[in-house]
């Protein structure tokens, strides 16, 4: 019998360090689709018990400094603790199911094409042009190379400066906020890393490019997995 319980033990204390160490997203997510905690927060659990009917996670916020919560575990008790990597998979992906989020996590950034590389120069010299009326004035650079001088148009542009400065602003952010939306957290990238911000400023420059080159960057991570 003491056998048994130092062999419990050392498990037990296998499965906490793996969590902690491996799977914390898995921790956060499970705060956040069964305890309702903000990511805040739940980005700080850490596993400190498990038994065979529930996990034990704290949490530290500035606000009410360190807490404990208790999580039942799904979809049943267990008989022992080998059984726990089945059920801590199961819980993990009925977190993912119940928070709108994919298995499959992208961890990279995939620069765009020479195409992609045009479109994301020509927002930004319209955004350029747009932002002054000088900039399509008599004798500018736009209204002489761009618009080879066609004045009608140019004259008609710079009446219209300050609608086509908004409307470019507005479309491509609403790209980014549907990038952000459908694809970016779906996907698990984390919010203000170097790799959210990298998809980002392409959305906000490249539109419909970005979202073909994401789907690309998910098909070769579920192929990845499942070869």
């Amino acid at each position: 019998m003491a056998e048994k319980s130092t062999d419990d033990a050392a498990l037990k204390a296998r499965v906490i360090a793996h969590m902690n160490k491996d799977h914390k997203k898995s921790l956060s997510h499970y705060l956040q689709h069964y305890s309702k905690l903000p990511p805040a927060i739940a980005d700080t659990a850490e596993l400190t018990n498990i038994s065979l009917s529930r996990i034990t996670l704290s949490t530290r916020s500035s606000s009410t400094g360190t807490e404990t919560t208790y999580l039942p575990i799904r979809p049943s008790p267990m008989q022992n603790l080998s059984e726990s990597r089945e059920r801590l998979v199961y819980m993990a992906n009925e977190c993912l199911t119940g928070l709108g989020l994919s298995p499959y996590v992208i961890k990279t950034y995939a620069p765009p094409g020479i195409v992609g590389v045009v479109v994301m120069v020509s927002v930004l010299v319209g955004t350029w042009a747009f932002a002054a009326k000088g900039n399509l004035a008599e004798g500018s650079f736009v209204r002489v190379y761009l618009l080879q001088n066609y004045h009608p148009l140019a004259d008609l542009l710079m009446k219209t400066h300050l609608i086509g400065l908004v409307s470019i602003v507005a479309i491509h952010l609403a790209e980014c906020i549907h990038l952000q939306r459908t694809r970016l957290r779906k996907h698990q990238v984390e919010t203000f890393s170097k790799v959210w911000w990298l998809w980002m400023m392409s959305g906000s420059l490249e539109g419909f490019g970005v979202f073909t080159r994401f789907d690309k960057e998910v098909e070769e991570v579920i192929k990845a997995k499942t070869h």
